[in-house]
């Protein structure tokens, strides 16, 4: 009489089993997206204040929290480099911390704000953000910010080489680029939530900020080869 109680106990065991991997799949899976990517570049002069944002979207039903560790930073000599999230702007690059909660359909950031002063370089720096209710899935984020002299973009004709004024912006925003290829350019406020986007030839381009309401934005400009160049904006 043992036998088929060992055999229905097994049954119940890996019909057990298969629940559990069901519910696994679902309470573990990722709750918010990355854009535009796990990783974003820039390259400007000395002197120049960069900012690189990277925004982490609400794809759940539900508000979800997330937290964000350093995972490695090399900052060259004598540059300041400082770390914001959707709540706090630090004053260097802070080793951890928790971001306001993250309604659904809206999104979060990682900003980090990088000055070189007179000194050319790279900065490479990496971040791990997770939702607080998945800690086992980590993505980790990489911000990377070159300074150049301003010689050697001049002697190489980077194709970085692109700038925006006036910034403080007013009314018109100007681009100007020295590439020759197709570029969208992209607006953001600091929730995430786009305000311009449009596509240009490159040259120049004229983007009518007038209309938006005084604040700090993310200034994106992507290429075909969807190589994508970020800067801050302040429209007054």
């Amino acid at each position: 009489m043992s036998m088929p109680y060992f055999t229905n106990a097994s049954k119940y065991i890996t019909l057990s089993l298969i629940m559990m991997l069901m519910l696994s799949n679902t309470v573990f899976a990722q709750t918010f997206t990355i854009t535009p990517d796990d990783s974003a570049s820039s390259s400007g002069y000395r002197e120049d204040m960069q900012s690189l944002f990277i925004y982490q979207h609400n794809t759940s039903p539900d508000t979800i929290s997330i937290k964000w560790k350093k995972v490695s930073a090399s900052v060259p000599a004598l540059w300041d480099a400082t770390i914001c999230d959707n709540l706090l702007c630090y004053t260097g690059l802070q080793d951890s911390g928790v971001m306001n909660r993250i309604a659904p359909d809206t999104a979060a950031y990682l900003l980090l704000h990088v000055t070189s002063h007179v000194n050319y370089g790279t900065a490479i720096v990496r971040y791990a953000v997770w939702d607080v209710a998945n800690p086992a899935m980590k993505d980790t984020l990489t911000f990377l910010v070159t300074a150049n002299d301003v010689s050697a973009i001049n002697e190489a004709g980077s194709d970085q080489n692109f700038r925006i004024y006036p910034n403080p912006v007013q009314g018109t925003l100007q681009i100007q680029t020295s590439i020759g290829s197709d570029f969208t350019y992209t607006i953001k406020d600091l929730s995430g939530r786009e305000i311009l986007t449009d596509s240009f030839t490159g040259g120049s381009c004229s983007v009518p900020a007038g209309n938006i309401a005084s604040g700090i934005y993310c200034l994106s400009i992507s290429d075909k080869d969807k190589n994508t160049y970020t800067k801050k904006i302040i429209k007054e």
